[in-house]
């Protein structure tokens, strides 16, 4: 910035200090993550809402994989649930951009292919929830 920019040495502190101010602000306020997100779609508004605090136990599930393995094997654990992590995210992300693929091959607009492909996903996260849940019940002492 001093060399190229003609920046003074306190200037281009200024700027930089500023700079992490700003980065370090928007890690601590992650809400305008979600401002964004709810600028996207006035109608999703509470949709949205809904699937970040839903997406919050993630974290939690984390921590605790670490927690089961002995600390000698905790790393390992959390690359390991990291990669599946990452594999089912993308197996997910493709299989929507399959779909969404397969109905424009039917005749709908990119839009609506879109939006089916999404409602297809939320249709089958209701169904695993309720068999899971159904299990789950099943599976309880009565």
């Amino acid at each position: 910035m001093v060399k190229v920019a003609g920046y003074t040495p306190l200037g281009a502190g200024s700027v930089l200090f500023w700079i992490n101010v700003t980065m370090r602000v928007s890690f601590w306020v992650f809400v305008i993550n979600m401002i964004a997100v709810y600028a996207l779609s006035a109608m999703a508004k509470a949709l949205w809402g809904l699937y970040r605090m839903g997406c919050s136990f993630v974290a939690l599930a984390q921590a605790a994989v670490g927690r089961a393995f002995p600390a000698a094997l905790a790393g390992r654990a959390l690359s390991a649930d990291n990669l599946v992590v990452f594999v089912g995210v993308f197996v997910v992300q493709w299989g929507i951009g399959l779909a969404v693929d397969g109905f424009k091959v039917l005749g709908w607009r990119e839009v609506q292919s879109f939006q089916m492909a999404v409602a297809v996903f939320l249709l089958g996260s209701v169904a695993a929830f309720g068999y899971f849940w159904r299990t789950k019940s099943h599976n309880q002492p009565h």
